[in-house]
């Protein structure tokens, strides 16, 4: 009963608040490399790699991530190794540290990337990625016995903009069988 009485007084009032917005995004950071943008794509890939971290965050003249998908790009276009990242990575700008989590889950569908970059003041301290929120959102079901993880689909984090690769068509002569 005091319990109660106590809560009804000094307890938040979450009525209308999506379970989201009460969790600060201090909570998902995941420490992260951290590279100045100048930084060569042979440096950024060896960093990954050694870290076995799929994202580097950028700083200096952009603010961003640079991960596989900039590697890629960055090849297709035809970079050499020794050229600097920033002109292939994801500009996203810093979710503070103390923000609501839902301002990641805004930042990753407006700016179409799988990784936030994380900061405390105009320090990166970090990343939030996409598949973590998916993991404690899955998480959240059994340990709150909420429907939460029920209402998120493959559809709301699956990669809008595909990569499709369909065969040339190759005209082959047909030999003297056929």
């Amino acid at each position: 009963m005091i319990m109660a009485t106590w809560y009804l007084l000094k307890g938040p009032e979450t009525l209308g608040t999506r379970i989201w917005a009460e969790f600060a995004v201090e909570k998902f950071v995941k420490k992260n490399i951290i590279l100045p943008a100048t930084t060569p794509i042979r440096q950024m890939v060896k960093a990954m790699a050694e870290a076995g971290a799929k994202y580097v965050v950028l700083t200096g003249s952009v603010v961003g991530i640079f991960g596989t998908r900039g590697l890629i790009k960055a090849l297709a276009g035809g970079a050499k190794l020794d050229d600097p990242a920033e002109g292939y990575a994801v500009s996203v700008p810093c979710i503070n540290v103390h923000s609501p989590v839902t301002e990641v889950f805004v930042a990753l569908e407006k700016y179409n990337v799988r990784a936030v970059p994380i900061c405390e003041g105009d320090k990166p301290v970090g990343i939030v990625e996409a598949r973590e929120l998916v993991n404690e959102t899955l998480g959240m079901k059994s340990v709150l016995r909420k429907k939460v993880a029920l209402r998120f689909r493959v559809e709301n984090i699956a990669p809008k903009k595909l990569i499709t690769i369909t065969p040339r068509k190759v005209n082959r002569r047909r030999g003297p069988h056929g």
